[in-house]
């Protein structure tokens, strides 16, 4: 059974000390911050209350929501966890994106069905606004305390990439470079 119940972290800002990925005129990584949105998408069940205590139905997993995402305390875990000490062999935005949805998954396996992560790193490159790394995992689960992640799609996302060239159907158009956005 498919769930459309979902939370999710839009863009949250994580500064990166040792910067990240290879600089392409060979110098040392700078600090620089990339944007972590987060969507977790809930297993059906989820979000099914609990039989009431007495007919009080206020607490937290009478109402189901005990057992779902808190997105508060799940937001200052990845920002901990991501920009304090970045983690040896998490050199590139996708290694970045992974070690995102496995936090997430070990803290909520049992409420999950599958974990989607963008990875936005704002002037990425010279001429472009940013670029995202998209990945969305679905989590296979045997026992409830071990968790895997299979990876269901890896993106590579770039905005707004700009560039001069020579492009059109008319001669004219051809004589001159024109600036190029692509996305």
């Amino acid at each position: 059974m498919h769930s459309r119940s979902s939370i999710g972290i839009d863009k949250l800002s994580i500064p990166l000390e040792h910067g990240i990925g290879l600089s392409a005129f060979s110098l040392e990584r700078q600090p620089c911050y990339v944007l972590l949105s987060l969507t977790c998408h809930l297993k059906p069940e989820c979000l099914r209350p609990s039989a009431s205590n007495g007919g009080l139905s206020d607490d937290w997993d009478c109402l189901g929501i005990g057992k779902s995402v808190n997105y508060s305390a799940l937001g200052k875990t990845l920002y901990s966890a991501l920009s304090a000490e970045q983690a040896e062999g998490v050199t590139s935005l996708s290694d970045l994106a992974r070690m995102a949805a496995e936090i997430t998954a070990r803290d909520y396996s049992a409420s999950l069905q599958a974990i989607e992560v963008l990875v936005e790193r704002p002037k990425a490159l010279l001429f472009s606004d940013s670029v995202t790394v998209h990945r969305r995992f679905r989590l296979k689960t045997g026992e409830v305390e071990s968790c895997a992640l299979r990876d269901e799609t890896h993106t590579l996302i770039v905005q707004d990439l700009r560039v001069n060239t020579i492009i059109g159907l008319h001669p004219h158009e051809r004589e001159e470079a024109q600036r190029l956005a692509v996305d």
